[in-house]
């Protein structure tokens, strides 16, 4: 549902004149249709006519969403760990879909405003969705199959992806972009009837699970999570190097992922010159490639994990390093690639593959951190990255005005920069290891250890007084 304006503004909106200047040459964008063609072509396909958007005023609308994306983090967080995953990711995801339907109607009722409006409530209602999930994984998932569930449950964002990517050409065949909203929102509706339905937010709360399966995710899980942790320890988590260490390396996988979700097709329609079938064709390609590498990259990881060829900390930090580096060198060369759809073809679905080791190294990292506060610590560090979801898009609608192949040169070397530098803070700070502050009783256990530290202190001491009062009486000098 994200994702539906991002693919659908390239019709909504018409097409960006491009400008010749001393900068910006004429070969700066591929060979495709005039403006006029372009134009008559968006006429043709859009069904509530096109809208008079710059390039800014559609930065600000893609990021929009991400203004209320970023404030619902942490409150998500801690009511799914207090009352459960279940009812915070449903309703997340429920009111997310209502809003969805009502899209359409927004733009056409009062344009920008209207939808901006409308984007930042949808970024509240789902902002809430990525902490229930952690939340709910943490109360299932024991830790030596952490990489592979985990993974294959935030592959579903690749899925509903893949299910864009096939819909795109037809769907605005026959309904146009209105079409887009009201399947894919309606989508969201039944998925939150099934989901009341089939999900629970703990072994404990599950009716129909078996007594076997109940022992052994107790006795696998209750070392580490609790029932009804404490309050969330900040002092001790904010002072948390790999919990920050996490946040920054989130940061850098969002940079990139929410610019290329919000631009990425008017990057290919504007200046590829990619039809609509061959925008779908690509992020085809791209989910498919990301599914396989997803499932690779961490079935490897665990594998590395139960032999003991590598710790928990250095696969995390090798795949982190995977998707965030190498993945940038690959985004890089897909840019200079030029106009060779095939290259960037090629090129694409090799740079997502990369990417597909981010869900072992980095998204699994936060049930690593802390079992008992992985809302919470998905929250923080998704919700500061989230800020990336209106940064990226702004940045690149003020850096690609006339949607020029230069300018866009620019945006993705940002992007490999961005990607580099934390990808390096993660492998110097970082940690696979479960934080003391995990422990509801860590604040005690410290109080604990200091007074019998205290107590040896004292006895040390003593000690020495009654030596050195025993000297003094016996005329020897204590010296």
């Amino acid at each position: 549902m994200r994702m539906c304006l991002p693919l659908t503004i390239p019709n909504m909106v018409k097409p960006t004149k491009h400008i010749s200047t001393s900068i910006l040459q004429a070969d700066d964008t591929c060979p495709g249709p005039t403006y006029n063609a372009t134009l008559q072509h968006h006429e043709m396909r859009n069904t509530t006519g096109t809208y008079d958007w710059s390039e800014y005023t559609q930065g600000i609308i893609l990021g929009s969403f991400y203004w209320g994306y970023v404030l619902s983090h942490v409150p998500g967080g801690i009511i799914a760990e207090r009352f459960g995953g279940k009812h915070t990711l449903g309703v997340g995801i429920f009111t997310t879909a209502l809003f969805t339907l009502l899209t359409p109607w927004a733009i056409d009722w009062g344009g920008a405003t209207a939808l901006i409006f409308l984007r930042v409530v949808m970024g509240l209602c789902e902002g809430v969705t990525q902490p229930a999930v952690s939340a709910l994984l943490s109360q299932w998932i024991p830790a030596e199959e952490r990489s592979k569930i985990s993974s294959f449950v935030f592959m579903g964002a690749t899925v509903g992806l893949l299910a864009t990517s096939l819909g795109l050409s037809p769907i605005m065949e026959h309904l146009g972009w209105p079409g887009f909203y009201y399947i894919f929102g309606g989508l969201g509706v039944v998925w939150y009837v099934l989901w009341c339905v089939l999900c629970y937010s703990s072994p404990r709360d599950h009716p129909f699970i078996s007594k076997e399966e109940a022992k052994m995710l107790n006795e696998k899980l209750s070392q580490h999570t609790h029932a009804d942790p404490p309050p969330v320890p900040w002092r001790h988590l904010l002072t948390s190097a790999p919990f920050w260490a996490l946040v920054i390396v989130t940061i850098g996988r969002d940079w990139n992922g929410y610019t290329m979700m919000a631009d990425m097709p008017k990057f290919l329609i504007n200046v590829l010159k990619f039809s609509e079938s061959e925008v779908g064709l690509l992020f085809l390609s791209m989910n498919v490639s990301m599914l396989i590498s997803c499932s690779l990259f961490s079935w490897m990881s665990d594998w590395l994990i139960e032999k003991n060829y590598m710790s928990i900390t250095n696969v995390r930090k090798l795949m982190a390093s995977i998707s965030l580096t190498v993945h940038g060198v690959f985004g890089v060369v897909s840019v200079y690639v030029g106009c060779n759809k095939f290259q960037y073809f090629a090129v694409s679905f090799v740079s997502t593959f990369t990417s597909g080791a981010g869900f072992p190294g980095v998204k699994a990292n936060v049930l690593d951190l802390s079992p008992n506060y992985a809302g919470t610590v998905m929250a923080v560090s998704h919700g500061l990255a989230g800020l990336c979801g209106f940064g990226g898009p702004y940045v690149v609608g003020i850096l690609v005005p006339n949607q020029s192949l230069t300018e866009w040169i620019l945006v993705f070397w940002i992007i490999f920069a961005v990607t580099v530098v934390t990808n390096v803070v993660f492998v110097l700070f970082g940690s696979g290891e479960v934080q003391e502050w995990n422990n509801p009783n860590f604040e005690r256990s410290k109080k604990k250890s200091k007074m019998i530290e205290m107590q040896e202190v004292e006895k040390l001491l003593t000690v020495k007084k009654v030596q050195l009062a025993v000297a003094i009486d016996e005329g020897i000098n204590p010296c």
